[in-house]
């Protein structure tokens, strides 16, 4: 972990000495705690950046599936979206087991 050592306070030029790195350091602890807050930040970007490239690589893997799956002729059409919205329904029946889904009008 890199961390910045301030020499003398905010606003204050330090004296020579201080400056040479021979006088006594002030803020060492604030300089530990903005390379603490620094590598968490980088840490949820990298967390953030993960995640968004996991996301990528699962949607271009789902798109080549579909598409592999249209070129071999592996779909259904429908004439309306009530049709649809019907087969749906029936798949779910299956699925779920028991009695029919409530439909909408």
């Amino acid at each position: 972990m890199r961390v910045r050592i301030k020499r003398g306070t905010p606003g204050h030029n330090p004296p020579a000495k201080q400056a040479s790195g021979e006088g006594p350091l002030v803020g060492v602890v604030a300089g530990v705690e903005d390379g603490v807050h620094q590598v968490e930040g980088l840490r949820l970007i990298e967390d953030r950046e993960a995640q968004d490239n996991a996301r990528l690589h699962a949607l271009r893997e789902a798109a080549r599936i579909g598409i592999a799956d249209v070129d071999a002729g592996r779909f259904r059409s429908f004439e309306s979206p009530v049709a649809l919205s019907r087969h749906l329904n029936a798949i779910a029946d299956k699925v779920i087991g028991g009695k029919p889904a409530t439909r909408r009008r």
